[in-house]
């Protein structure tokens, strides 16, 4: 896919001539003008700016951006792979820890559509982000304390595992 987009994928909206008009290819063009979006003749060679990268990490609001973002992505992606190891280690067989993955992938999915929409229909994010990261924080409590005795816990656990899916 690659190699197709390097060979296919036009650079500027003036060597589109095969599917716009010439038209379009204007507007396009004073689009992009009114942007002050640079045309692929005005690129300059690449160099390291060290002040523009200490000014983004001096800005609080992009350090608060970067905890948030792992704040979500560690906690998902440490649940996708060891989701069934948890639940093998409830005492489930290999196959049956497998397919006891789905309810939580489905509460996840379902979450996550149900919040998309709410957010939407509210107009308003924090508490979408917020309430789920809380969930989150609650699931990995659970399954931490109870580690050592998951297979006395195994429906308080499953029901950690979906929670955590659920935020």
């Amino acid at each position: 896919m690659g190699i197709a987009c390097f060979l296919f994928l036009v650079d500027s909206p003036a060597l589109s001539t095969k599917w716009l008009t010439a038209d379009e290819i204007r507007y396009l063009e004073l689009r992009q003008l009114a942007r002050r979006v640079n045309t692929p003749g005005d690129y300059k060679e690449k160099t390291f700016d060290g002040p523009a990268l200490w000014a983004v990490l001096k800005d609080w609001k992009m350090v608060l951006l970067i905890f948030v973002n792992w704040s979500n992505a560690v906690p998902n992606y440490a649940l996708k792979f060891s989701m069934p190891t948890i639940i093998k280690s409830m005492g489930f067989v290999s196959a049956t820890a497998q397919l006891l993955t789905i309810p939580c992938y489905t509460c996840g999915a379902i979450s996550s559509y149900v919040i998309a929409v709410f957010a939407d229909k509210y107009r308003w994010r924090m508490p979408f982000i917020v309430g789920p990261q809380l969930l989150l924080i609650v699931a990995f409590s659970i399954l931490f304390s109870k580690a050592a005795e998951i297979q006395q816990n195994i429906g308080l656990c499953y029901f950690a595992v979906c929670l955590a899916c659920f935020g």
